[in-house]
């Protein structure tokens, strides 16, 4: 019989993202802060591995077994190695990354966020050559189903488009309107971080 196991991962508060690899066993938990611990949920009295990763996370999807995929505030996309621990810079947007998720199989990773773009990364290729989409709005969740070869992209003005991966172009299929409530981003904190920058450059130039 199965019984639930309370497992303190970070001593301080703040948004946690959780992702579960398709092994069902790799747990990857992250904090904003920059901390990610990989779990073994079938080893749950051991000590969890501890990765640093990228700072204002807004996203978290484990593609494969032994990798992650990141997006942050900053409009950078990474992807982590779980047992080597490094990183690769996927890609990088002039505007906030809001989501990710793999496509087949861990093969290729999607990202979207503020700037009307989907992005699609062939993450099997050492170049790890991109594929950019346009879109109306901008896009707050991503998701896909291997079963049906399916990607919903959620957007802020509460639309879930529905596309068939079964081409190289995704191709619409289907849309519902104000499937969920509308809603807008509010980057102040990041607005007066970037002001800060702006006036410190402006400093050092006079």
């Amino acid at each position: 019989m199965s019984k639930v196991i309370g497992k303190s991962v970070f001593d301080y508060g703040g948004k946690t993202l959780v992702s579960l690899a398709s092994d069902n066993n790799t747990l990857c938990v992250a904090n904003k802060s920059g901390l990610s611990k990989i779990l073994q949920l079938n080893k749950p009295e051991e000590e969890p591995d501890v990765l640093e990763i990228a700072k204002i996370l807004t996203s978290l999807h484990c593609d494969t077994d032994l990798s992650c995929l990141v997006t942050t505030l900053e409009g950078d996309a990474y992807r982590y190695n779980l047992k080597t621990l490094k990183d690769q810079l996927l890609a990088r947007s002039a505007l906030p990354l809001r989501d990710c998720t793999a496509l087949h199989s861990g093969k290729m990773g999607i990202f979207g966020g503020d700037d009307l773009e989907m992005l699609v990364v062939e993450l099997e290729d050492e170049n790890c050559t991109k594929h950019k989409f346009k879109v109306d709005e901008q896009i707050s969740q991503l998701s896909y189903s291997s079963q049906t070869n399916l990607l919903s992209v959620t957007f802020i003005n509460g639309t879930v488009q529905f596309y068939s991966l079964s081409s190289t172009r995704p191709n619409k299929v289907h849309e519902l309107n104000g499937y969920v409530p509308v809603h807008s981003y509010d980057d102040t904190h990041r607005d007066k971080i970037l002001t800060k920058i702006a006036d410190e450059i402006e400093n050092d130039l006079n």
